[in-house]
């Protein structure tokens, strides 16, 4: 009896977790729903978001995200110019998607605008695609 009870206790706090866990992804986006975004799909595969304006200095979230489903990674270089940075302080971003949502903070330079442009691809348990651009996306700095 106590075994069980342990193990709907372990249940509980995982799905509690799970939820806020999400719930923590939702506001986390909500947040920034105040700034304007534009969205760019390639081949409905993979989308990246960004604003179409920011702050100077401000700290802005860049989403991947993708609606697919199944076992899959996803390889993603993706760079940008004019003073932004990514997380590692570079204007470069490569990395490894195994989610459906991906959102990377970048820090926004003090003038001028940023252009984003980069590709990714898919990988699942039957093949490699092809590499596809996610074409260029600018963000205008105020």
């Amino acid at each position: 009896m106590a075994e069980k009870m342990v193990s709907v206790i372990i249940i509980l706090i995982l799905i509690i977790g799970a939820y806020f866990f999400f719930e923590g992804i939702q506001g986390y986006n909500n947040n920034n729903a105040q700034e304007d975004v534009e969205i760019q799909s390639t081949s409905g595969d993979l989308i990246r978001e960004v604003p179409k304006e920011v702050n100077s200095g401000r700290i802005f979230v860049v989403t991947y995200s993708t609606k697919r489903t199944g076992n899959f990674a996803i390889i993603i270089e993706d760079s940008v110019s004019g003073g932004c940075k990514f997380p590692n302080g570079e204007s470069e971003y490569k990395s490894v998607m195994l989610n459906t949502i991906q959102p990377i903070e970048v820090t926004a330079p003090s003038s001028g605008s940023c252009i984003f442009n980069g590709d990714y691809n898919f990988i699942s348990e039957d093949e490699v695609e092809e590499i596809k651009e996610f074409g260029e996306q600018i963000v205008k700095i105020k």
